[in-house]
Formats: C-alpha cells, structure tokens, sequence
C-alpha cells in the first residue's frame, strides 16, 4: 500500500513504478572512486563494456542490448580510461601552447575556406616553433 493511505490498484501500481524509478536514480548517482581517488559517476558512460552501434547508440558488449542513459546492472565495471585518470603519467600542456595550436589551425583553415593552396603545419612544427618563442609547451 502506499504512504499516502488506502489507493485503488491503478494507485498502488503508479507508486510502485515511481518507488522504482527513484530507486534506480539513487543507483545510477552513485560515484565510486578509482584507483587514485578522484571519483566516477557509476552508470553506463562509465562502464568498460559500453560500446555504440552503427547509429551512435549506447550497447553492451555483454548483453547486446541497448542501454538507457544513466542505467547501470550487476555487471558494470569501470572503463580502463576513467581508472587511470589523475596517474601523472602524462603532461599538462600549457593554455598559451593549446591557443596557439587552435589560432594556427584556425587561420589554415579559413584560407582553404577562402580558396587558397596551402600547406598545413606540422604538430611537430607547431610545437618546436612555441618553444621556441615561450619555451616549454607544458606545465610544470
């Protein structure tokens, strides 16, 4: 029976779809920390046996079915990706470093839009040019 007092079944069964759904959403919220602490959302976007379809739809590699945003089953395990996210194997680039790559792409690519034969930069150019003017491309 529901909280509210004596209902009807249509009543009981509402609610009960409702509790339900609200159980779920509690689940689904939860975040579990990865091997360095930083904490992960628990649902199907973090799940290591996500994958997408044809169609850019969400599946999973174990049931192969279609999976809802924010779901989460028995199975979930965490992507590879999010448990190491924070080990310090890699390097922080500087905002500077990042500007300049997107201002020098920017530029290539409105003179092609305009019609002009260029030949794009090289990343390994890019960067040596930036060090060159502001030293390293990484934070420190």
């Amino acid at each position: 029976m529901s909280p509210l007092g004596k209902g009807n079944d249509k009543t009981e069964l509402l609610f009960k779809y409702f509790e339900n759904k609200m159980n779920k959403h509690q689940e689904t919220s939860m975040m579990v920390p990865n091997r360095f602490g930083i904490k992960v959302k628990k649902c199907c976007a973090s799940c290591q046996h996500k994958c997408l379809n044809d169609y850019a739809q969400r599946n999973c590699e174990l049931t192969k079915r279609k999976v809802m945003a924010l779901q989460v089953c028995d199975d979930w395990q965490m992507s590879e990706q999010l448990d190491m996210l924070g080990n310090a194997r890699g390097r922080v680039q500087r905002r500077e470093y990042q500007l300049t790559l997107i201002e020098v792409r920017a530029s290539e690519g409105l003179a092609m839009k305009r019609g002009l034969t260029i030949t794009s930069k090289s990343l390994e150019d890019i960067q040596k040019e930036f060090e060159l003017e502001h030293g390293s491309r990484f934070s420190f």
